[in-house]
């Protein structure tokens, strides 16, 4: 089934698209049968599920992450005049200078993106470590190949 969620992940373009797929994965193996399966195979499939389920909410974590840091950044200036004189004459001169909130708002973006994939790809690795623990547990204490 991780296969499949991992074909099917391809075709996300984004990381809700993934999250949405990580849920509905995570139901499926919820819903698989219970009856006369190995109690260590059942507590792999709960981990599975729940650890799809954590990957999901790191990825949907994204968005709202980022909205609510990007709504931080405002658009602020600052100000500056000077004024000079002379017998013949005087300047002013006043300056606004604007911070550059749509490069700060993308970089801010960018940041969540980079710890929101991060988190998810932590967290396939561990669920990629504990597949092969399990297979080998299972393939010693049955005898056949899993």
């Amino acid at each position: 089934m991780r296969d499949e969620l991992r074909e099917n992940g391809k075709d996300a373009i984004t990381f809700g698209q993934n999250a949405m797929w990580l849920d509905n994965w995570a139901r499926r193996i919820d819903r698989l049968p219970i009856l006369s399966v190995d109690p260590e195979m059942l507590a792999f499939g709960r981990y599975n599920a729940a650890r799809m389920r954590d990957t999901s909410a790191a990825l949907k974590g994204i968005g709202i992450s980022s909205a609510a840091k990007e709504a931080q950044v405002y658009q602020q200036y600052s100000t500056s005049s000077s004024a000079s004189g002379g017998y013949y004459g005087g300047s002013y001169s006043y300056n606004v200078q604007w911070n550059d909130v749509s490069g700060q708002r993308r970089a801010i973006g960018a940041q969540e993106k980079a710890q929101g994939a991060t988190t998810a790809q932590q967290i396939c690795a561990e669920m990629d470590n504990q597949t092969v623990a399990i297979r080998q547990a299972m393939t010693q204490k049955y005898q056949i190949n899993f």
